[in-house]
């Protein structure tokens, strides 16, 4: 009975709706959701196949450095101090100021009375160096007499001359002929060429020799304490190594060059499909053998286009004695626009000044200053859809799969047939 039941109320329950003109299937509508997910990559095989590229891990890093040397050159040292010494008529001719063997005051009209002037009078040490070795620079000399005696008779022979040797007095550093230096207050100037290619300490010795006449035909005061004063300063200095030395701000030559880039170009891979957004930095190692400044620029190039770090101005770097580590990260520099132009490369310029006045224990025109440059980036693939898809580096390690990009299709009317 049940059975015969179930047909009829199928029917009465069809009479009972509206039933269309056209006989079919009920229309409905939905939604479509359009869900992007993340993908996987081989952080390795990426790298293997793009020299620029390596893996850390599970992050995939771009990674370029270079490593270049410039030597120290002729060493520059502040002109020295003046320095001082003299001695007295009677240190060096106390038998002209005897007469049958006592003392007197005055020399009678003795017109051929002459003095033997051969001393070596020793200075005090300089303290702007130990030891030195000069490639060029000059001795400046003054002589002030206070004698009655004429220092040097060049017409007769016997001129001064004025011998430089070190603290030892076994190197001769220079030499000079003074011109004749008139008595009471003369004064002589020469500048003494230092050009010797052989290390010598910081203590000089001046060496003088010659022979002074009295003045002419008169009777002279003797005054046996009456002095000659010498005066030196070393100037122009250029060393090829030194000691102990105060080291002035001083030039070397440009370490500048160009690192080649080796990256994927657009030809092979979407040029929009790289990113360098994440964490990215330019590391130095510089080893100097002295304290040093310098100014540093880098340039991303590519095809003609451009991009200078910090907008073309030089970024100013600190160096100190021994090794120094800098970073430069992309918190506070442009590296990831650099890199946005998959550059073939980067030109590079150390413009450096070595020595702060400090003390070095020794430098030499040999010595290198070594400047290490390494760039570094976390390297992003993604496509510029609104939003972005990010696929690299993975968050933590680990594959995230998730939603991105959310896009709801129009309510559509499907008929199945009429």
């Amino acid at each position: 009975m049940f059975k015969k039941v179930l047909p009829i109320l199928i029917i009465l329950f069809l009479i009972g709706c509206s039933i269309p003109d056209e006989f079919g299937i009920p229309s409905w509508t939905t939604q479509f959701r359009l869900i992007f997910l993340h993908d996987t990559y081989d952080a390795e095989a990426i790298a293997d196949t793009v020299g620029s590229f390596v893996a850390n891990g599970d992050t995939l890093q771009f990674y370029e450095s270079t490593e270049d040397f410039q030597t120290v050159g002729d060493i520059e040292i502040d002109d020295t101090e003046v320095k001082t010494t003299s001695f007295t008529l009677g240190d060096i001719a106390p038998e002209i100021v005897s007469l049958n063997g006592f003392p007197v005051s005055s020399i009678p009209n003795y017109p051929d009375v002459t003095v033997q002037f051969d001393t070596i009078k020793v200075f005090d040490p300089f303290d702007e160096y130990e030891e030195i070795k000069f490639m060029e620079g000059f001795l400046e000399l003054t002589i002030t007499n206070n004698t009655v005696f004429w220092m040097g008779d060049a017409e007769d022979g016997n001129p001064l001359v004025v011998d430089v040797l070190d603290g030892n007095g076994e190197t001769l550093v220079g030499n000079v002929v003074f011109p004749d230096i008139e008595p009471e207050g003369g004064v002589g100037s020469q500048m003494i060429d230092l050009q010797t290619g052989e290390p010598f300490p910081n203590a000089i010795q001046i060496q003088l020799t010659g022979e002074g006449d009295v003045t002419e035909n008169a009777g002279a005061v003797i005054d046996i304490s009456a002095a000659i004063q010498l005066d030196i300063q070393i100037i122009d200095i250029q060393a090829d190594w030194v000691t102990q030395a105060h080291i002035p701000s001083q030039e070397i030559e440009i370490i500048s060059g160009y690192i080649e880039a080796d990256l994927p170009q657009p030809e092979i891979v979407e040029e929009d499909s790289f990113c360098f957004n994440g964490y990215s930095a330019i590391i130095f190692n510089i080893v100097s053998p002295a304290p040093a400044v310098a100014a540093f620029e880098l340039v991303s190039k590519k095809s003609g286009v451009e991009v200078p770090l910090n907008e073309g101005e030089p970024i100013n770097i600190n160096i100190l004695e021994g090794l120094t580590e800098i970073i430069l990260t992309s918190e506070n520099y442009n590296i990831n626009e650099m890199l946005q132009i998959i550059p073939d490369g980067f030109d590079y310029e150390f413009n450096t000044l070595i020595g702060d006045n400090t003390v070095i224990d020794s430098l030499n025109h040999a010595d290198l200053i070594g400047v290490d440059i390494e760039i570094v980036a976390d390297v992003q693939i993604c496509t510029f859809e609104e939003g972005g898809i990010w696929i690299i580096p993975l968050e933590n390690g680990e594959i995230e799969i998730g939603e991105e990009n959310v896009e709801d299709f129009d309510e559509t009317i499907y008929y199945a047939f009429k």
